[in-house]
């Protein structure tokens, strides 16, 4: 992901020879209406993305398709956009991370393509840089050779791989450590915010319904 001119497409498709996956340029999954209003100069809003980021969705979701798994080169400069895109299972992004300056040169040298350089501007006022709480996204410098690039992006989804399977396993540590203590003693009743808060919070939409059948369907 990033803006136009960070080099996405060729990043893309050699993180995807690298990891051994599909390759799908996001650029081909445009509309034919996006595609000429870009050629016209003219910036894409939220309405033209839409269709396109459901096209990327459905290619990301794609398990038939892609077996080994798949790498989709696409802008995504705002939030909202990965959220969406977020709906397909164990995504991970790669934000290009690319100066002004430099993304205009890369996109000025590829004549013939539809994004014209008049445009970068608007690639950078509509991004939204990601932040701290998208702990699915790794940052790589777009200024790095595609090889470099691809190593630094491996390295970092695999940190960030094993740092995410480290919080589960903690988690589970904690739930086969924690369970048994904490049902007993909801059972016997010995947790008064429990006994006097949440149990009324339950039963009480129960009794205020007409109800003939209840099922308990606690473990036990």
């Amino acid at each position: 992901m990033g803006v136009s001119g960070s080099g996405k497409s060729t990043f893309g498709s050699a993180l995807a020879r690298a990891l051994d996956m599909s390759f799908v340029d996001g650029d081909d999954l445009h509309p034919a209406a996006n595609v000429d209003k870009m050629r016209r100069g003219d910036p894409l809003n939220d309405d033209d993305r839409e269709p396109w980021l459901r096209a990327i969705t459905a290619v990301l979701k794609d398990d038939a398709s892609h077996p080994s798994g798949v790498v989709v080169a696409c802008s995504a400069l705002k939030r909202r956009y990965r959220d969406t895109l977020r709906a397909a299972h164990g995504l991970r992004f790669v934000f290009l991370d690319a100066e002004r300056r430099l993304a205009e040169e890369r996109v000025e040298a590829r004549p013939g393509h539809f994004m014209p350089s008049d445009l970068i501007a608007s690639q950078f006022e509509a991004l939204e840089r990601p932040d701290d709480t998208e702990t699915d996204v790794v940052t790589v410098d777009a200024r790095l050779p595609v090889g470099a690039a691809v190593r630094a992006a491996i390295d970092l989804l695999g940190e960030r791989s094993s740092a995410a399977q480290t919080q589960e396993q903690s988690i589970l540590r904690s739930w086969n450590v924690n369970a048994a203590p904490w049902t007993h003693a909801v059972r016997e009743e010995r947790i008064d915010s429990r006994t006097h808060v949440t149990n009324r919070a339950i039963i009480e939409p129960l009794l205020a319904l007409s109800v003939r059948r209840v099922l308990d369907n606690r473990l036990r």
